[in-house]
């Protein structure tokens, strides 16, 4: 009777623990069953590469995990690379790693996740190498985010299935006509605060599906030339250049803008809103204030008159938008202009 109530208990530890492996095995991870049914993995307690190594050397009873969560409240110097196989043949569908001291993520890292891995979040650590070649090999990865790291150069990407691409605050990261092009699903770049001073054009013309860009808090000054934000088939619902120094832009330096999406030129450095320049631009949208060139030097004169007797455009730009002077460009007065101009 004493084995059996033993041998009852036991497969009543398991049957407890199911699908985690157990708790004393994995510490100091924590394994929850989240919605899904399926275990998450808290290992924000992991202070160095070797205690990560000996986590994933336990039994796991089901060796797909739906969420990896290593969040540390302050990062632990000794936990410094993401190795080639750390985690065995554990597969994740999501993976969050941030505020760590990792600068390192191995080519082979996540292979049982090939099939598996549908979010990677790497934002805020310290990578200076990640293998972005082997991107391809992620079927069903929609969202990478890899900002506010220390990367410095890119090859030219290849995903079959992303989504969503974040690099931003990679301060000095080169990117050229080609690096986006192997992206053909991409719906949503961010490149703000990376130090950009000019973009190749063209950069963005073999992304298809594009509803969103955003190149804001950069040093793109003086004019936008002709290509740089060209888009094929109208699909750009947002688009972010708000925090720059531009002065002027292109008739051309847009194009491909979804008939309701918006534009946000706010702080920057514009003067003018000319005819030959900015017609081109206001025709591509129908929406109400979704121009913001708020927080801009505006010299409200001659180049504005076709815009305040357009009340249509007009309506394109948002209420906030002032001219030097301070008084709001909506409430400019025509009269003097009809007759200076």
């Amino acid at each position: 009777m004493k084995v059996l109530l033993l041998l009852l208990g036991v497969g009543a530890a398991v049957a407890s623990d199911f699908p985690c492996p157990s708790l004393s095995d994995i510490y100091p991870c924590d394994c929850t069953v989240g919605t899904s049914g399926e275990p998450d993995l808290d290992c924000s307690g992991v202070v160095s590469n070797d205690e990560l190594e000996r986590v994933f050397q336990a039994s796991f009873p089901y060796t797909q995990v739906n969420n990896l969560i290593i969040q540390p409240v302050s990062g632990h110097p000794g936990l410094t690379d993401i190795k080639s196989y750390v985690f065995g043949e554990v597969s994740f569908k999501h993976v969050t790693i941030t505020n760590t001291y990792i600068r390192t993520i191995e080519e082979e890292a996540f292979t049982p996740s090939h099939d598996t891995l549908i979010k990677l979040d790497v934002s805020s650590n310290e990578i200076d190498t990640f293998p972005y070649e082997s991107m391809g090999l992620y079927n069903h990865l929609r969202i990478l985010d890899l900002s506010n790291n220390r990367l410095s150069s890119l090859p030219n990407l290849e995903s079959p299935s992303l989504l969503s691409l974040d690099l931003s605050q990679n301060v000095g990261l080169t990117i050229t006509e080609d690096t986006f092009v192997g992206l053909v699903e991409l719906e949503a770049l961010y490149l703000s605060r990376m130090g950009i001073a000019s973009l190749p054009p063209n950069v963005f013309s073999t992304l298809t599906y594009i509803k969103i860009l955003d190149l804001s808090d950069n040093n793109l000054a003086g004019i936008l030339e002709q290509g740089v934000v060209r888009v094929p088939l109208d699909s750009l619902e947002e688009l972010m250049l708000n925090d720059n120094a531009l002065t002027q832009i292109h008739s051309s330096a847009i194009t491909g803008m979804d008939r309701v999406g918006t534009i946000d030129f706010s702080n920057n450095k514009l003067t003018a809103l000319d005819w030959d320049n900015w017609y081109p631009l206001f025709d591509q949208l129908t929406g109400v204030q979704v121009i913001d060139v708020s927080g801009n030097q505006l010299v409200c004169g001659c180049d504005v008159l076709w815009l305040l007797l357009d009340s249509d455009n007009l309506d394109k730009v948002k209420d906030s938008a002032t001219c030097s002077d301070g008084i709001p460009l909506k409430d400019t007065d025509t009269a003097p202009l009809l007759i200076l101009c």
